[in-house]
């Protein structure tokens, strides 16, 4: 049996409730820098209690970042820019690597 008390939806706190809304009438999303993932408002509202921590020592409210759409296009243009070079680093290292992959022949 299950009492009514259980079945409450868990508040929405002020400060996540506000940068929802400031992002919405802003055409904007959420950037959890943490987490380098970026939220549509309604996304946010619906996973906020999985992505937002709140305790005694713990708060990581200040990752979270409202921007543009273009904004995370161009951010996310940097990480790909960045993980472009280090591919090409560690393939030209690899190819100054002069070892074969073959099975030795005894």
């Amino acid at each position: 049996m299950n009492g009514g008390w259980n079945n409450r939806a868990k508040n929405v706190p002020s400060n996540i409730d506000k940068i929802i809304s400031e992002a919405r009438v802003g055409n904007c999303w959420i950037y959890i820098q943490s987490l380098k993932a970026f939220y549509t408002p309604e996304e946010l509202d619906e996973q906020w209690d999985t992505l937002y921590k709140e305790g005694n020592k713990t708060n990581n409210f200040s990752d979270f970042k409202i921007v543009t759409p273009m904004y995370a296009i161009r951010l996310a243009s940097q990480w790909v820019n960045v993980a472009n070079a280090k591919l090409q680093e560690i393939i030209d290292k690899s190819n100054k690597y002069n070892t074969d992959f073959k099975v030795k022949k005894k």
